[in-house]
């Protein structure tokens, strides 16, 4: 993270999250669920799909501008938890 995101992190995160949003769409539950939410967000599947186009869109260099204008590492709090040995 210290050098930001490359164009393979993002790629493969872009990869992932638009594929989860298709997976999303392919039960009648799921599909049920994403058009209530958009209707109470007054919002059609056209907005999901600019939304898409988007996320495809985003480069390196946006996604790391974004990053240093909104998150500031030195407030980053890394939390480990589970069964850990001593």
């Amino acid at each position: 993270m210290r050098d930001g995101v490359s164009a393979e992190e993002l790629q493969n995160a872009k990869q992932g999250y638009l594929q989860a949003q298709k997976v999303g769409l392919s039960s009648d539950t799921s599909l049920a669920g994403v058009l209530t939410t958009l209707r109470h967000r007054d919002r059609t599947m056209a907005f999901e799909a600019d939304f898409d186009k988007r996320i495809e869109a985003l480069t390196p260099e946006a996604v790391n501008a974004a990053l240093k204008k909104h998150i500031d590492p030195k407030k980053l709090v890394v939390v480990t938890a589970g069964d850990l040995k001593p």
